[in-house]
């Protein structure tokens, strides 16, 4: 999902792109942070919407004071992108783990803004693409109904099938 092949780089808000040789996030999980370090040196994430490490494209998704740096999995007419959090479970059993990692979607479609990815979301955007929509609702169901008892992040595959139909135009 790189925009140019081992290079690092920053996509500003204002469209200007800045290259390098080198970026890295301070945090593992890629959660808020306000610098990056970019070709060595620590600078501002303020008004940086994009960025890329050499080996992975990742967006801004959230707000200036609670944000993720959004990992990209899909490209196309339908982008996709994944964060995940940790949070730490309440009264572990016995070998159980101390800690939860839960996986959300991040979508966007054409320019609209990055935003959280739902199952109704998800099938009103493959809407326009019959075998997308096809393969996302045999495991979602409709976008129409009104309870939909299945967590898209639980089942990735059928959502990375369906958005690689849509962007092929199938």
């Amino acid at each position: 999902m790189l925009v140019d092949n081992k290079t690092a780089l920053i996509i500003k808000e204002n469209g200007d792109t800045v290259k390098g040789k080198s970026l890295s996030l301070p945090s593992a999980m890629h959660a808020y942070a306000k610098w990056i370090k970019f070709d060595g040196k620590k600078i501002p994430s303020d008004g940086i919407v994009a960025l890329q490490d050499c080996k992975t494209f990742y967006g801004k998704f959230g707000n200036d004071s609670s944000y993720h740096w959004v990992k990209q999995v899909k490209r196309g007419k339908i982008n996709l992108f994944y964060f995940d959090v940790q949070t730490y479970a309440v009264h572990p059993l016995p070998g159980e783990p101390k800690y939860i990692i839960e996986t959300y979607f991040v979508v966007q479609k054409g320019n609209e803004p990055l935003q959280e990815a739902n199952i109704t979301g998800m099938a009103e955007r493959l809407s326009d693409n019959k075998a997308a929509y096809a393969r996302f609702v045999q495991q979602f169901g409709d976008h129409e109904k009104k309870f939909l008892p299945k967590d898209m992040s639980k089942h990735p595959k059928v959502v990375f099938e369906a958005v690689d139909i849509y962007n092929a135009g199938a």
